[in-house]
């Protein structure tokens, strides 16, 4: 009978194996030592599926899963966020993932703020995002991540990886209590077979100052020069010496003309005399 149990549990494991894709964790990094915030994630070692299977498109909103526990986030245009996610071994679909932030009021697919969106065909089960992907639908999670495993998993088929990428959108965000919802389409059956996947996490959610992807600052014109401007003088300005140096003056101007008194006529007779020898009375 023990024999029969431990058969029964196998092939439930491997059933799950081949059925679980991925969810997300939570917001932020997420060990293996930690419970998700996602929402049911409870599920995790009584119905795994639940958590991680494909969903019909869009009609069941966030699995139909009751609302969870409020995590708070910031998120700021430019800036890098991460979450954690769960992925199947195996599970190396390609197909693009997004995340967007949902507003509780009107609860529905696309009519929130996309803060990130991963529309290529390399999305979230591969690597960079997936680091512990395989491509083995056989291996087991104890020996490719065995410090990487979700906390309370009884599957054994799943490994934690972390996802960090820069906000966006982040300033078209109307809610402050809110949805964050993943979502990931697997394209490993063609676009038109696609698969579809989404978990919801209830967040409150501060929005950051950031740039965003508003229209870049005008700067301008360059003038060739990258020299800051001299500072303005605050002193009174000298007037510069004259470079024409005046032209020197005559000797006759430059020196005055004596003022002679008149000579006495009588003097200048005596003089007239005494020079021929003649004597003057």
């Amino acid at each position: 009978m023990k024999s029969l149990l431990s058969v029964a549990a196998l092939a439930a494991t491997f059933i799950s194996t081949v059925a679980g894709h991925g969810f997300l964790v939570g917001p932020g990094v997420i060990g293996a030592g930690e419970r998700g915030t996602v929402r049911n994630y409870d599920a995790i070692n009584i119905d795994i599926d639940s958590l991680r299977s494909p969903t019909p498109g869009n009609s069941t909103f966030c699995r139909n899963a009751p609302p969870g526990p409020v995590v708070p986030i910031t998120l700021t245009n430019g800036e890098p966020f991460t979450v954690t996610l769960a992925m199947s071994t195996g599970a190396a679909h390609i197909g693009p993932c997004s995340i967007e932030i949902i507003d509780p009021a009107s609860p529905a697919p696309g009519t929130g703020a996309v803060i990130v969106n991963l529309w290529q065909a390399q999305g979230c089960a591969v690597p960079p995002i997936n680091q512990h992907s395989t491509g083995d639908d056989k291996a087991i999670a104890s020996s490719a991540c065995p410090g990487d495993i979700p906390a309370g998993l009884v599957t054994n088929d799943m490994c934690l990886s972390t996802w960090t990428f820069t906000v966006e959108n982040a300033d078209k965000i109307t809610c402050t209590r809110c949805i964050l919802r993943w979502y990931w389409e697997g394209w490993h059956l063609g676009i038109a077979n696609a698969e579809h996947y989404e978990n919801c996490v209830d967040v409150e959610v501060t929005v950051g100052g950031g740039s965003g992807a508003g229209t870049p600052a005008t700067l301008p014109a360059s003038t060739g020069s990258t020299a800051a401007p001299a500072p303005a003088s605050t002193e009174t300005p000298v007037p510069a010496p004259s470079s024409t140096v005046p032209a020197p003056t005559s000797a006759a101007e430059s020196v005055p003309t004596a003022t002679a008194e008149a000579v006495p006529a009588r003097l200048v007779r005596r003089a007239r005399r005494a020079a021929t020898g003649l004597r003057l009375k």
